[in-house]
């Protein structure tokens, strides 16, 4: 079974400028895009998959391993 983000459905795809956090470069992602590499230094920006629906959307792939740091939210 293939899950499709309905995010994705709505529309067109929007681009964001994000500042590259090595030199400062402004860098533009599409909506579409979950990481970019900066053309000046080649830092990989990527967004906070946390700030998006993410945290809470059945259709996006869920950790594979518990011990996965980058998918597992930590606990306060």
């Amino acid at each position: 079974m293939s899950f499709r983000c309905p995010g994705l459905g709505r529309g067109g795809i929007s681009a964001k400028m994000y500042p590259c956090p090595a030199c400062g470069t402004p860098v533009e992602m599409f909506s579409d895009e979950h990481s970019v590499h900066c053309p000046k230094c080649k830092t990989k920006i990527e967004k906070d998959p946390m700030a998006g629906c993410k945290a809470w959307c059945n259709a996006c792939p869920q950790p594979s391993d518990a011990g996965d740091e980058k998918d597992t939210q930590k606990e306060e």
